[in-house]
């Protein structure tokens, strides 16, 4: 997608390949038309210099999302070596959420039960 000398269109087609098969945080079309509108391609006209930008955007959110499911991972194999097997309901809500950039720093904090609140 970065070479420059590959036809717009064929380099938008592998930012949908990529968007399909790596990194889609809303789903294929929600995530597309995120980028759209993000870089201003405008019923789908692309630019060279758009299709870098989304690529850039869409490489920013994947590395924030691996580096969030990297902590989590960390964290709950402290949480399964002290004897808690199993993650909250808010924890696995968390995993799942949709969201464009994700906060690694958020995954180190376990999201307590109903019954660690004591309102369960």
């Amino acid at each position: 997608m970065r070479d420059e000398t590959l036809p717009v269109g064929r380099r938008v087609s592998s930012l949908h390949s990529l968007i399909a098969g790596h990194h889609a945080p809303f789903g294929f079309l929600a995530t597309a038309a995120h980028l759209r509108d993000t870089v201003g391609a405008r019923r789908g006209r692309w630019t060279g210099r758009q299709v870098i930008e989304a690529l850039d955007l869409l490489e920013e959110s994947r590395i924030t999302h691996l580096a969030y499911r990297a902590e989590f991972a960390g964290r709950r194999r402290k949480e399964k070596a002290q004897g808690r097997r199993r993650p909250t309901a808010g924890d696995i809500a968390a995993l799942g959420r949709a969201e464009w950039g994700k906060d690694p720093a958020e995954a180190r904090t376990r999201v307590p039960s109903r019954r660690e609140r004591g309102s369960g």
